[in-house]
Protein backbone atom coordinates (compact mmCIF):
# COMPACT_ATOMS: atom_id res chain seq x y z
CA UNK A 1 0.00 0.00 0.00
CA UNK A 2 1.34 3.48 -0.78
CA UNK A 3 1.93 5.90 2.11
CA UNK A 4 -0.55 8.33 0.63
CA UNK A 5 -3.16 8.38 -2.11
CA UNK A 6 -4.54 11.60 -3.58
CA UNK A 7 -6.89 11.23 -6.55
CA UNK A 8 -6.58 14.95 -7.16
CA UNK A 9 -2.85 14.66 -7.84
CA UNK A 10 -3.51 11.77 -10.20
CA UNK A 11 -6.06 13.88 -12.06
CA UNK A 12 -8.85 11.33 -11.78
CA UNK A 13 -11.40 13.25 -9.72
CA UNK A 14 -13.30 16.47 -10.40
CA UNK A 15 -13.79 19.35 -7.99
CA UNK A 16 -15.76 19.22 -4.73
CA UNK A 17 -19.48 19.91 -5.13
CA UNK A 18 -22.18 21.03 -2.68
CA UNK A 19 -25.71 19.65 -3.08
CA UNK A 20 -27.11 22.35 -0.81
CA UNK A 21 -30.58 21.60 0.58
CA UNK A 22 -31.91 19.50 -2.29
CA UNK A 23 -31.30 15.92 -1.06
CA UNK A 24 -29.66 14.84 -4.29
CA UNK A 25 -26.53 13.25 -2.83
CA UNK A 26 -27.27 10.13 -4.87
CA UNK A 27 -27.01 12.14 -8.09
CA UNK A 28 -23.74 13.78 -6.99
CA UNK A 29 -22.26 10.40 -6.04
CA UNK A 30 -23.29 8.76 -9.31
CA UNK A 31 -22.01 11.60 -11.49
CA UNK A 32 -18.71 11.73 -9.57
CA UNK A 33 -18.18 7.99 -10.21
CA UNK A 34 -18.94 8.43 -13.90
CA UNK A 35 -16.56 11.39 -14.14
CA UNK A 36 -13.71 9.53 -12.43
CA UNK A 37 -14.30 6.45 -14.57
CA UNK A 38 -13.93 8.53 -17.73
CA UNK A 39 -10.75 10.15 -16.38
CA UNK A 40 -9.17 6.82 -15.38
CA UNK A 41 -9.92 5.39 -18.83
CA UNK A 42 -8.65 8.61 -20.44
CA UNK A 43 -11.94 9.14 -22.22
CA UNK A 44 -11.99 12.79 -21.21
CA UNK A 45 -9.86 15.52 -19.69
CA UNK A 46 -10.56 17.22 -16.34
CA UNK A 47 -12.08 20.14 -18.23
CA UNK A 48 -14.37 17.85 -20.24
CA UNK A 49 -15.45 15.43 -17.49
CA UNK A 50 -17.63 17.78 -15.48
CA UNK A 51 -21.28 16.81 -15.71
CA UNK A 52 -24.44 18.22 -14.21
CA UNK A 53 -25.82 16.53 -11.11
CA UNK A 54 -28.94 18.69 -11.28
CA UNK A 55 -29.53 17.60 -14.86
CA UNK A 56 -29.53 13.96 -13.75
CA UNK A 57 -31.74 14.66 -10.71
CA UNK A 58 -34.27 16.64 -12.75
CA UNK A 59 -34.68 14.03 -15.50
CA UNK A 60 -34.92 11.10 -13.10
CA UNK A 61 -38.24 12.63 -11.97
CA UNK A 62 -39.16 14.15 -15.35
CA UNK A 63 -38.44 11.28 -17.73
CA UNK A 64 -38.36 12.49 -21.34
CA UNK A 65 -40.14 10.57 -24.07
CA UNK A 66 -37.87 8.02 -25.73
CA UNK A 67 -37.37 9.29 -29.32
CA UNK A 68 -36.98 5.67 -30.51
CA UNK A 69 -40.34 4.70 -29.00
CA UNK A 70 -38.99 1.78 -26.93
CA UNK A 71 -40.10 -1.74 -27.77
CA UNK A 72 -43.79 -2.64 -27.82
CA UNK A 73 -45.08 -2.95 -24.27
CA UNK A 74 -42.04 -1.31 -22.65
CA UNK A 75 -42.63 1.39 -20.07
CA UNK A 76 -40.64 3.40 -17.57
CA UNK A 77 -41.66 3.25 -13.90
CA UNK A 78 -39.89 4.75 -10.89
CA UNK A 79 -39.70 2.17 -8.10
CA UNK A 80 -38.14 4.52 -5.54
CA UNK A 81 -34.89 2.52 -5.36
CA UNK A 82 -31.96 4.90 -5.78
CA UNK A 83 -29.77 2.48 -7.74
CA UNK A 84 -32.53 1.88 -10.28
CA UNK A 85 -33.35 5.57 -10.53
CA UNK A 86 -29.72 6.51 -11.10
CA UNK A 87 -29.26 3.82 -13.71
CA UNK A 88 -32.44 4.80 -15.53
CA UNK A 89 -31.47 8.46 -15.47
CA UNK A 90 -27.87 7.97 -16.59
CA UNK A 91 -28.82 5.67 -19.47
CA UNK A 92 -31.94 7.50 -20.66
CA UNK A 93 -32.12 9.73 -23.73
CA UNK A 94 -31.51 12.76 -21.47
CA UNK A 95 -28.45 11.12 -19.86
CA UNK A 96 -26.10 13.52 -18.14
CA UNK A 97 -24.85 16.80 -19.53
CA UNK A 98 -21.98 19.25 -19.34
CA UNK A 99 -22.03 22.06 -16.78
CA UNK A 100 -22.70 24.91 -19.17
CA UNK A 101 -26.23 25.97 -20.05
CA UNK A 102 -29.94 25.13 -20.28
CA UNK A 103 -32.40 24.66 -23.12
CA UNK A 104 -36.16 24.21 -23.47
CA UNK A 105 -38.09 21.51 -25.31
CA UNK A 106 -39.71 24.10 -27.59
CA UNK A 107 -38.58 27.44 -29.03
CA UNK A 108 -42.14 28.48 -29.98
CA UNK A 109 -45.65 27.50 -28.94
CA UNK A 110 -49.28 28.56 -29.42
CA UNK A 111 -51.78 28.59 -26.56
CA UNK A 112 -55.37 29.68 -26.05
CA UNK A 113 -56.48 32.26 -23.50
CA UNK A 114 -56.92 30.54 -20.10
CA UNK A 115 -54.59 27.69 -21.07
CA UNK A 116 -51.89 26.62 -18.63
CA UNK A 117 -48.72 24.96 -19.85
CA UNK A 118 -45.69 23.72 -17.97
CA UNK A 119 -42.47 24.37 -19.83
CA UNK A 120 -40.05 21.46 -19.66
CA UNK A 121 -36.30 21.64 -19.89
CA UNK A 122 -34.62 19.73 -22.69
CA UNK A 123 -31.24 19.97 -20.97
CA UNK A 124 -30.59 21.08 -17.41
CA UNK A 125 -26.90 21.91 -17.06
CA UNK A 126 -26.40 23.88 -13.86
CA UNK A 127 -23.50 23.62 -11.43
CA UNK A 128 -22.91 24.55 -7.81
CA UNK A 129 -25.32 24.99 -4.91
CA UNK A 130 -25.97 28.66 -5.62
CA UNK A 131 -26.54 28.06 -9.34
CA UNK A 132 -29.24 25.42 -9.22
CA UNK A 133 -32.34 27.63 -9.37
CA UNK A 134 -34.10 28.50 -12.62
CA UNK A 135 -35.56 31.99 -12.89
CA UNK A 136 -38.54 32.32 -15.21
CA UNK A 137 -39.57 35.62 -16.81
CA UNK A 138 -42.14 36.84 -19.31
CA UNK A 139 -41.66 39.78 -21.64
CA UNK A 140 -45.31 40.84 -21.26
CA UNK A 141 -47.27 40.02 -18.11
CA UNK A 142 -50.50 41.21 -19.75
CA UNK A 143 -50.22 38.43 -22.34
CA UNK A 144 -48.91 35.59 -20.16
CA UNK A 145 -47.53 35.17 -16.67
CA UNK A 146 -45.08 32.53 -15.51
CA UNK A 147 -44.82 30.79 -12.15
CA UNK A 148 -41.75 29.43 -10.40
CA UNK A 149 -41.89 25.89 -11.80
CA UNK A 150 -42.16 27.03 -15.39
CA UNK A 151 -45.97 27.04 -15.55
CA UNK A 152 -47.21 29.66 -18.01
CA UNK A 153 -50.76 30.98 -17.85
CA UNK A 154 -52.24 32.53 -21.01
CA UNK A 155 -54.05 35.76 -20.14
CA UNK A 156 -54.86 37.65 -23.34
CA UNK A 157 -54.22 37.44 -27.10
CA UNK A 158 -50.77 38.52 -28.24
CA UNK A 159 -47.13 37.45 -28.26
CA UNK A 160 -44.50 37.31 -25.55
CA UNK A 161 -41.19 35.61 -24.84
CA UNK A 162 -40.75 33.26 -21.89
CA UNK A 163 -37.16 33.10 -20.67
CA UNK A 164 -35.52 30.58 -18.34
CA UNK A 165 -32.16 31.59 -16.88
CA UNK A 166 -29.69 30.40 -14.27
CA UNK A 167 -27.18 32.31 -12.17
CA UNK A 168 -24.29 30.72 -14.03
CA UNK A 169 -25.31 32.50 -17.24
CA UNK A 170 -27.37 29.79 -18.91
CA UNK A 171 -30.45 31.08 -20.73
CA UNK A 172 -33.16 29.70 -23.00
CA UNK A 173 -36.30 31.28 -24.40
CA UNK A 174 -39.56 30.37 -26.10
CA UNK A 175 -41.85 32.63 -28.15
CA UNK A 176 -45.46 32.22 -26.99
CA UNK A 177 -48.42 33.19 -29.17
CA UNK A 178 -51.74 33.49 -27.34
CA UNK A 179 -54.90 33.05 -29.41
CA UNK A 180 -58.48 33.88 -28.44
CA UNK A 181 -60.87 31.04 -27.77
CA UNK A 182 -63.30 30.71 -30.69
CA UNK A 183 -67.01 31.16 -30.02
CA UNK A 184 -70.15 30.64 -32.07
CA UNK A 185 -70.13 32.60 -35.34
CA UNK A 186 -72.89 35.20 -35.46
CA UNK A 187 -74.48 37.20 -38.28
CA UNK A 188 -74.13 34.64 -41.06
CA UNK A 189 -75.94 36.00 -44.13
CA UNK A 190 -75.95 35.93 -47.92
CA UNK A 191 -74.98 39.33 -49.32
CA UNK A 192 -75.30 38.33 -52.96
CA UNK A 193 -76.64 35.29 -54.81
CA UNK A 194 -75.95 35.05 -58.56
CA UNK A 195 -76.84 32.17 -60.87
CA UNK A 196 -73.60 30.21 -60.29
CA UNK A 197 -72.16 31.81 -57.14
CA UNK A 198 -73.16 32.87 -53.63
CA UNK A 199 -71.38 35.42 -51.47
CA UNK A 200 -71.76 34.88 -47.71
CA UNK A 201 -70.54 36.95 -44.79
CA UNK A 202 -70.41 36.83 -40.99
CA UNK A 203 -69.16 38.80 -38.01
CA UNK A 204 -65.41 38.80 -37.32
CA UNK A 205 -63.81 37.23 -34.25
CA UNK A 206 -60.50 38.95 -33.43
CA UNK A 207 -57.35 36.97 -32.57
CA UNK A 208 -58.52 33.48 -33.57
CA UNK A 209 -56.90 31.38 -36.30
CA UNK A 210 -59.78 31.61 -38.76
CA UNK A 211 -63.02 30.08 -39.99
CA UNK A 212 -64.24 26.87 -41.67
CA UNK A 213 -67.09 27.08 -44.18
CA UNK A 214 -69.35 24.04 -44.57
CA UNK A 215 -71.96 23.20 -47.20
CA UNK A 216 -74.56 20.46 -46.94
CA UNK A 217 -74.47 17.70 -49.57
CA UNK A 218 -77.99 16.41 -50.19
CA UNK A 219 -76.74 13.31 -52.02
CA UNK A 220 -74.50 12.03 -49.21
CA UNK A 221 -76.54 13.82 -46.52
CA UNK A 222 -73.33 15.09 -44.95
CA UNK A 223 -71.78 18.46 -44.17
CA UNK A 224 -68.59 18.98 -46.19
CA UNK A 225 -65.81 21.42 -45.42
CA UNK A 226 -65.49 23.57 -48.56
CA UNK A 227 -63.13 26.29 -47.35
CA UNK A 228 -60.69 26.86 -44.49
CA UNK A 229 -59.93 30.55 -44.04
CA UNK A 230 -56.67 31.09 -42.14
CA UNK A 231 -57.29 34.64 -40.97
CA UNK A 232 -59.79 36.08 -38.49
CA UNK A 233 -59.95 39.28 -40.54
CA UNK A 234 -61.36 37.59 -43.66
CA UNK A 235 -65.07 37.07 -42.97
CA UNK A 236 -66.38 36.75 -46.53
CA UNK A 237 -66.51 33.71 -48.79
CA UNK A 238 -67.71 33.33 -52.39
CA UNK A 239 -68.89 29.83 -53.30
CA UNK A 240 -68.51 29.40 -57.06
CA UNK A 241 -69.56 26.75 -59.59
CA UNK A 242 -73.12 26.44 -58.28
CA UNK A 243 -76.14 25.35 -60.30
CA UNK A 244 -78.64 28.05 -61.32
CA UNK A 245 -81.95 27.85 -59.47
CA UNK A 246 -80.64 25.45 -56.81
CA UNK A 247 -80.78 25.86 -53.05
CA UNK A 248 -77.86 25.33 -50.65
CA UNK A 249 -77.33 25.15 -46.89
CA UNK A 250 -74.25 26.77 -45.30
CA UNK A 251 -72.69 26.89 -41.85
CA UNK A 252 -69.50 28.49 -40.50
CA UNK A 253 -67.38 27.51 -37.49
CA UNK A 254 -64.60 29.58 -35.92
CA UNK A 255 -61.38 27.80 -34.93
CA UNK A 256 -58.08 28.38 -33.17
CA UNK A 257 -55.10 26.20 -33.96
CA UNK A 258 -52.96 26.06 -30.81
CA UNK A 259 -51.48 22.85 -29.35
CA UNK A 260 -54.51 21.22 -30.92
CA UNK A 261 -57.32 22.60 -33.04
CA UNK A 262 -60.28 23.95 -31.09
CA UNK A 263 -63.57 24.41 -32.94
CA UNK A 264 -66.45 26.56 -31.75
CA UNK A 265 -70.04 25.41 -32.15
CA UNK A 266 -71.62 25.92 -35.55
CA UNK A 267 -73.28 29.12 -36.64
CA UNK A 268 -76.98 29.20 -37.36
CA UNK A 269 -77.70 27.54 -40.72
CA UNK A 270 -77.99 29.72 -43.83
CA UNK A 271 -80.30 28.80 -46.73
CA UNK A 272 -79.34 30.27 -50.12
CA UNK A 273 -81.05 29.92 -53.51
CA UNK A 274 -79.17 30.88 -56.68
CA UNK A 275 -80.80 32.81 -59.49
CA UNK A 276 -82.19 30.94 -62.49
Amino acid sequence: MPEAYDARKLGIVTSVKDQGKFNTCWAYGAVACAESNMLIKKLATLEEADFSERHLAYFVFNIPKDPLGNAVGDKEVLTGERDYMIGAGMTSEAGSAEEMSISLERDSIKLLVQDKKRFKLKTFKISGAKNILIEWKTSDEKVARIKGLGIVEALSPGKCVITASSENGGEASCTVTILARPVKVEGLQCVNAASTAARIQWEKQPDISGYIVFRYNEVTQQWNEIKRIKSWEKNIYVDKGLTPGNSYWYAVRAYSDAEKEVLAESSELLYVTTKK
